[in-house]
């Protein structure tokens, strides 16, 4: 119990971090905090030093998760808003917002963007009658803008 709060702290601790952590660094760190547990483990068995141990390596590894799964997630970003651009994309998920349904696409295609360039998802607000269901793919006109914060890219406009 004590190690999956560990785990969890270690997470957060990653997600809270003002910048990107170098993942080099945060590998060669657990690999030294799993380390120092086995070495610990042989000598000082369940004492309190080897539980607050047992509790560090939690951090260290929940830390580390975040840090691979953020590099696994990685996709570009929209970086600045584009004129109307063609948008192939699948339906993911539509959502309520206050401008009209929010719909989450799966980027196929956008014009004018290389392969490697494109935003994995896009948000788009549609501002017209909804006539699509999640899992529909469908081409559109959008303007693109950069997300706020960390978010996925975001494209605002009706199609």
């Amino acid at each position: 119990m004590l190690f999956a709060f560990s785990l969890c702290a270690g997470a957060t601790t990653y997600f809270l971090m003002p910048d990107e952590p170098r993942l080099i660094a945060c590998l060669v760190t657990w690999l030294g905090a799993r380390m120092l547990l086995i070495g610990a483990r042989r000598l000082v068995a369940w004492t309190s030093l080897y539980v607050v141990m047992v509790a560090g390596f939690g951090v260290v590894t929940g830390f580390t998760a975040g840090a691979l799964r953020a590099r696994m997630v990685d996709a570009p970003v929209v970086s600045e808003a584009t004129r109307p651009v063609m948008l192939e994309s699948w339906v993911a998920g539509i959502e309520p917002g206050k401008k009209g349904p929010r719909v989450r696409l799966e980027v196929h295609a956008i014009q004018g963007f290389a392969p490697e360039d494109q935003p994995r998802f896009v948000r788009l607000t549609h501002m017209a009658r909804l006539e699509v269901a999640p899992g529909r793919f469908g081409r559109c006109w959008a303007v693109l803008r950069p997300p706020p914060g960390r978010d996925v890219g975001r494209a605002n406009r009706a199609c």
